[in-house]
């Protein structure tokens, strides 16, 4: 069919091919304006000396082979000079080839799909907005109401996956599903998708496809209350411009959401809609759209790139190969203000354009706002841009009548509730337990983390109905279930690391975050005999030993010739100065000393022996203090070292932790619960146990929780212990340290001491390898893994199902078949110290190798649910509240405080720590022995001395020998030293043998003073100075017949001659 517009004798006539599907209202509308577009161009131009002839084909109804076909017959047959269509971009694709090749133009106002670049096509003019303009204004509306998932509905081809990776690209932030429907799909295939939709969370769906499919598909949806409350529509530009084709009833679209290219209202185009009204033949107004638009501005800019072309060349020949590239040159340059719009090309395709948000409501299409690439959204009641309309934006009425912000998302399926997914957890009760009554079928769940999550559900700012389902899959199984869609969440102790954060998304962690790891408690107390020596090195007991005899040599020395105590026999003198020094320690030294260097060395030494005494009693202090709460081991290097067992809690990562660690697999060994922990540690590694269990912080809590102070959790060390050398410290205090005041140093001293030693005695992974020592973990989790990374060899782990379980390997140790450590995270550790008490210790594990500490870090438990799951966030707040509320500490004493009775505070328990003579029998025996042999020396030498009372008296009785032996033991010794000076008399006074005066009753007279009288009145002071009975004794008779009086004579005498 052809047909000549504003033609003359004078008007040169160029051909121009327009290809539509003819039998479409689409069509028709578009070809009724490009017939307006020619009569109302060349009415005004009539001047102009080029007409154009349009030479039309039909393409049948969107059929590429038909629309090819028609191509190259006008550019064969009719040798038109450009195109005009097709109306689909499936159709343009191959046309805009055939252009290339025969250097045609062709110029569309309908294809839209970015894929077709005007840069790769050089004859190719897109007189239309490019889709991919769209989704910017799309993806600003989807962040306005802050809705974090969408669903994208596309048709599933070349042109669907090119929209929708532009779409994403846009919505980077945002999760955006896909949902593709076939273009041949019929009502009951796009109905089964559309009812797979309502099965999952998103309720904002975003329509990019062609309003033909568009609308087929809205319709089923409104079929099957997809349009209710709740539910977000968003229609693409070309769905928005045909919501009114063909006289469809905008009732069935209510709340719908749209975007379309702006067309500014103008004289012209109220003109030109008064005027089509008339002039087309099917519709009634109401029809027109952009695209007719566009179709009116692209025959008025081709007619006016014709005339600047032929104007310029005189080739009017169709073989003439310049001018397709002077017609496309001209097209380029156009600029005019059209129907639709400014009319400018940039890169052969039309500027872009600005974008209205629309809203239907009633039978109305309500503008709500705008979108422009400069300044983005803006509110048209407010006339303020913003990048969050979702309070700003103008009433919005959404599907179901309501005025609401729905949230974009609901508990999938209408009137279910939330399908939760829970881990059967054999071991570890206190965190997540479900049981079912086989006779009433009803489950019941319970545990810390079902309060936390059930809690966090009560903060919420919607109401969420949980529905528990047992799962006895692995924690990894459970998180895949959650990517395949099975469950809604899955709740309980799921430990947040890197590869599940692939698969699902988890909330913020209800729990401490970590792996450590813990061991039985070393009870010190009343075990060491020899504690007392403790405080000091052997150095430093020998040091002061050697200086207590020294001070008293030299105090012997000073006071020798100047003191009678100093004076006497050899022995005599040794004894008194060692007495003398020694007596120091305790400051009861009974001898006086009159030199003035003696006084001052013996200040100088007591101040030291202050001193010594006062770090003496701070150190003692300091290993009573912390004798019976310290872990075994801390050390992880030397847990593999030493081959000790450790536990790891079954099933989860921490096995793989382990072997990371380089834990052996010989080392390893699981625990399913608490209490199979308590009995692998209890058992320690020789028995089969472990050494340490190894596990997450929570399930460490559990355990600890449950067997009080039996085990402590520590952190595994890796670093190489320091260990002060408190000898020198001593000896630098008690060298240049003398004017510290004693009180201070005490106090000091003593909290330094007591603060290094309540650390862990080991943490070193290194240590534990080493030394081959078995290691727990909890069965089934991560922790196995770790262990084995961290070199342990498997026969050093040994799995735990429980608490129980954990404490009976770690009591065993690894040399009786337990473990010396137990591997786990934190929070299940916690758990098997608050079960044990004090029994246990929770340490962070080290490495003695420098630049090796790998990390013990997880994120603690979490909730898991979909991959960009909406309730991931407020879940994620909700917990945030509880944890940061008081129902937080209900909910951790509900599962694992102990009542004081079942798990006693040891610091408050005294009697416990009070010392027994045990630990200081050693001294005792010390002191014993000593006097046992000074015993021993005594009677030896009496009864040598006196051995003829013994032997001489032959025929009496041993009873009678006896009596004599006590009767002289009851005597005074009168050769004794002591006794022998005493007998030496006053020279200068007259001794009575019938009657000996009392020495109370010697009146000594003052002499004149002088050297020699002063030393014989020391003398007379001497002689007088014994006991009154003495000198009341009668006189006896010696051996040679003197009396005792002719012998003090003589005596007195000698002493006389002396001075």
């Amino acid at each position: 069919m052809d047909i000549g517009l504003g033609q003359n004798t004078t008007s040169e006539e160029i051909k121009v091919g327009v290809v539509l599907d003819l039998k479409t209202n689409f069509s028709k509308i578009c070809l009724t304006s490009i017939n307006m577009s020619l009569s109302d161009f060349y009415q005004t131009h009539s001047h102009y000396r080029t007409r154009l002839a349009l030479h039309i084909r039909d393409s049948m109804e969107d059929i590429v082979e038909a629309s090819v076909a028609a191509a190259s017959d006008l550019i064969k047959k009719e040798q038109v000079r450009a195109i005009i269509g097709p109306r689909s971009s499936m159709q343009a694709e191959f046309m805009i080839k055939l252009a290339n090749k025969s250097q045609v133009p062709t110029i569309t106002f309908s294809a839209t799909s970015h894929l077709l670049k005007s840069i790769d096509n050089p004859y190719f003019v897109r007189a239309t907005i490019d889709d991919s303009f769209q989704v910017e204004a799309i993806a600003a509306i989807v962040k306005s109401f802050r809705w974090r998932s969408v669903v994208a509905i596309y048709v599933d081809n070349e042109l669907g996956e090119g929209i929708m990776y532009s779409l994403s690209d846009a919505l980077e932030d945002v999760e955006v599903q896909r949902s593709v429907i076939s273009p041949d799909a019929n009502n009951d295939q796009i109905q089964k998708e559309l009812c797979k939709l309502m099965t999952k969370q998103t309720r904002v769906f975003v329509m990019l496809m062609d309003s033909s499919l568009g609308f087929r598909v809205l319709k089923r949806a409104r079929e099957i209350r997809m349009m209710e409350e709740g539910y977000v529509w968003l229609l693409s530009n070309g769905m928005t411009h045909m919501m009114r084709h063909n006289g469809r009833s905008l009732e069935t679209m209510q709340g719908l959401l749209g975007v379309r290219s702006h067309v500014p209202q103008s004289k012209e185009l109220e003109d030109f809609r008064k005027r089509f009204k008339k002039e087309n033949p099917v519709g009634d107004g109401t029809d027109l759209n952009v695209f007719a638009l566009w179709a009116y501005d692209s025959v008025t800019a081709l007619a006016m790139a014709v005339e600047k072309t032929n104007t310029k060349t005189s080739m009017k020949t169709f073989g003439d190969p310049s001018y397709g590239p002077h017609l496309i040159e001209a097209l380029s340059d156009v600029e005019f203000k059209g129907l639709a719009g400014e009319f400018k090309l940039i890169n052969r395709q039309l500027e872009s354009s600005n974008f209205e948000i629309i809203n239907v409501i009633g039978d109305e299409e309500r503008i709500i706002g705008s979108w422009t690439p400069s300044t983005g959204l803006v509110n048209l009641n407010s006339n303020k841009t913003t990048s969050f309309l979702g309070k700003r934006f103008g009433p919005v009425i959404w599907p179901g009548n309501s005025t609401s912000v729905p949230k974009g998302w609901e508990i999938p399926t209408s009137g279910k509730k939330l399908k939760v997914g829970v881990p059967v957890n054999k071991g570890f009760l206190n965190f997540v337990e479900i049981k079912t009554d086989p006779i009433s079928n009803v489950t019941t769940t319970k545990g810390y983390a079902i309060d936390i999550f059930e809690a966090a559900l009560k903060k919420l700012p919607y109401p969420v109905s949980p529905e528990y389902y047992g799962c006895e899959s692995s924690y990894n199984d459970l998180v895949h279930q959650v990517y395949d869609g099975k469950w809604d969440a899955v709740v309980g102790d799921i430990t947040i690391i890197a590869n599940r954060s692939s698969f699902v998304d988890f909330t913020l962690p209800y729990t401490e975050s970590g792996v450590s790891m813990i061991v039985p408690l070393r009870h010190n107390k009343n075990k060491n005999a020899w504690v007392f020596l403790k405080p000091w090195s052997l150095d430093l007991w020998i040091t002061t030993g050697c200086f207590f005899i020294l001070i008293g040599f030299v105090v012997w020395l000073f006071e020798h010739r100047v003191n009678t105590d100093f004076r006497g026999p050899p022995h005599h003198q040794i004894g008194t100065s060692v007495c003398f020094s020694f007596s120091t320690m305790v400051f009861a030294h009974r001898e006086k000393v009159v030199s003035n260097l003696a006084r001052f060395v013996v200040v100088v030494w007591c101040f030291v022996v202050l001193v010594l005494t006062q770090s003496y009693t701070a150190n003692l202090t300091s290993f009573l203090t912390v004798q019976s709460l310290q872990p075994t081991a801390t050390n992880v290097k030397d847990l593999i070292n030493n081959g000790e067992s450790v536990g790891y809690h079954e099933g989860t990562f921490v096995h793989d932790f382990l072997r990371d660690l380089n834990f052996p697999e010989s080392q390893l060994k699981p625990f399913a619960s608490a209490e199979e922990c308590d009995d692998l540690l209890s058992k320690g590694t020789s028995r089969g146990g472990i050494a340490a269990a190894f596990d997450e912080v929570p399930y460490l809590m559990d355990i600890i929780s449950q067997y009080c102070s039996k085990y402590a959790m520590v952190e595994p060390s890796f670093k190489t212990k320091v260990v002060s050398n408190l000898a020198r410290f001593v000896v630098v205090v008690w060298c240049f340290v003398v004017l510290v005041l004693t009180q201070s140093y005490t106090a000091s001293l003593t909290s330094f001491l007591t603060v290094q030693r309540l650390q862990p005695s080991a943490t070193n992974v290194e240590d534990l390898i080493r030394n081959g020592e078995s290691v727990g973990y909890q069965h089934g989790t991560f922790v196995r893994g770790f262990l084995r990374d961290l070199n342990f060899a498997e026969s050093q782990l040994k799995s735990f199902g429980s608490a129980e379980e954990c404490d009976d390997l770690l009591s065993k140790g690894t040399s009786k078949g337990g473990i010396a450590a137990a591997f786990d995270e934190v929070a299940y550790l916690k758990d098997i110290v608050s079960q044990n008490c004090s029994k246990y210790a929770m340490v962070e594990p080290s490495f003695k190798t420098v630049g090796f500490e790998p990390s013990f870090k997880t994120a603690g438990f979490g909730f898991a649910f979909p991959k960009n799951s909406p309730m991931t966030k407020d879940v994620s707040i909700a917990i945030l509240k509880v944890t940061q509320g008081k129902e937080m500490r209900r909910i951790e004493n509900k599962w694992f405080k102990r009542h004081p009775s079942e798990c006693p505070d040891p610091s408050t328990d005294l009697s416990s720590n009070r010392l027994s003579l045990s630990s200081f029998w050693g001294l005792f025996l010390i002191a014993g022995v000593a006097t046992f042999l000074a015993f021993l020396v005594f009677v030896a030498r009496f009864l040598y001395e006196h051995r003829h009372t013994l032997c001489n008296d032959s025929e009496g009785s041993m009873w009678r020998k006896l009596k004599s032996l006590f009767r002289i033991f009851n005597e005074k010794d009168t050769k004794s030293h002591t006794f022998k000076n005493s007998a030496v008399h006053n020279v200068s006074s007259p001794i009575n043998s019938q009657r000996t005066p009392s020495p109370s009753n010697v009146q000594i007279r003052p002499l004149p003073r002088c050297m020699s009288l002063n030393r014989e009145l020391e003398l007379r002071r001497a002689c007088f100075s014994m006991s009154e009975e003495h000198f009341r004794t009668q006189p006896k008779h010696n051996k040679r017949g003197e009396s005792d009086i002719e012998s003090g004579a003589e005596r007195q005498r000698e002493v006389k001659q002396t001075l």
